[in-house]
């Protein structure tokens, strides 16, 4: 995917709002998942103009079942949908996300809008904090709405449920699991964990009550995508490192992360590097660890509670 279809910068963005584009609708998704309500506050301090605010847990997550789903299973789409119209969505917009600087919470509403059928979507480059360092206008308030009927269409990216999950770990990591898997090991499907290292080796959890990662996995921390000033790094720099990390261009890679969230920020990279459409394991470690039977590679401690 060339950057321009999924990246955009202050700079072009800014070019887009001083020419008043009529179809240009800015999404404000700035979260803070140790302190929930700080992603709305930061929207009502301060926000790009014209930009409406979409909240992680409110508007891009459904239900949470403990023990059942992950922490931020998919929502209801007829009801994101519905909200999306209410804020002038429809199949000509052209849509631009963005959260704080490293790209996850815009990355999920990335994904979700495209999911439903939404063709122009893109993500700002280094977020909010790119916008301020450009000198980039500011507002305050709720932005002006024009809600328009629209009908989603799901299902224009591809979602890995749990089984498919359990498939592909049966066949890359076969000797964690106690039955012997169904089909062959797999060199065409490869599991991708966007967690830091620590995190996926078992050392540290600082959220989830099982340390350690999916069997079969390999580790590509979501902040290794991007510079130091949070925007994403050249394609050709994120396909040498993915390559190197062993993902071969070929295969279908399904991303996932603790709850679904910053696994949107590898799969932008690997649009980027010129890989194909990966799938997101949207319940992801969360829901893993909902099967008490499923093994964890590495550490496979149960934190207390």
């Amino acid at each position: 995917m060339d950057r321009h279809d999924l990246l955009i910068s202050s700079a072009h963005l800014n070019d887009l709002l001083a020419a008043e584009e009529s179809s240009l609708i800015i999404f404000d998704c700035r979260f803070n998942l140790m302190n929930p309500d700080e992603g709305r506050q930061l929207y009502e301090d301060t926000h790009i103009p014209g930009a409406h605010y979409l909240n992680l847990d409110e508007d891009l997550s459904g239900e949470v079942v403990a023990g059942v789903t992950g922490r931020h299973p998919l929502p209801d789409f007829s009801v994101l949908a519905s909200r999306l119209a209410s804020l002038g969505v429809c199949d000509e917009s052209d849509i631009v996300v963005y959260d704080q600087r490293q790209a996850g919470y815009a990355g999920r509403c990335w994904w979700l809008l495209r999911h439903l059928g939404l063709s122009r979507v893109r993500v700002l480059d280094g977020g909010f904090e790119a916008w301020r360092a450009a000198s980039g206008a500011l507002s305050r308030g709720a932005a002006h709405t024009q809600p328009r009927a629209w009908t989603p269409k799901p299902g224009h990216t591809p979602v890995a449920h749990r089984d498919d999950v359990v498939s592909l770990s049966k066949a890359s990591a076969p000797s964690l699991w106690h039955e012997p898997s169904s089909r062959e090991a797999a060199p065409f499907e490869q599991l991708l964990d966007a967690r830091d290292l620590q995190r996926y080796l078992g050392h540290h959890e600082p959220i989830d009550l099982v340390a350690g990662h999916i069997p079969g996995a390999l580790c590509r921390p979501f902040v290794d995508n991007l510079d130091e000033a949070g925007c994403f790094l050249p394609a050709e720099t994120l396909r040498h490192q993915l390559l190197s990390l062993g993902l071969n261009e070929s295969a279908k890679v399904t991303c996932y992360c603790g709850s679904g969230v910053t696994a949107t920020v590898n799969m932008m990279a690997l649009l980027l590097a010129g890989f194909d459409e990966p799938a997101l394991y949207a319940g992801s470690f969360s829901d893993w660890i909902t099967e008490p039977q499923y093994p964890i590679g590495a550490a496979n401690a149960r934190l207390s509670r």
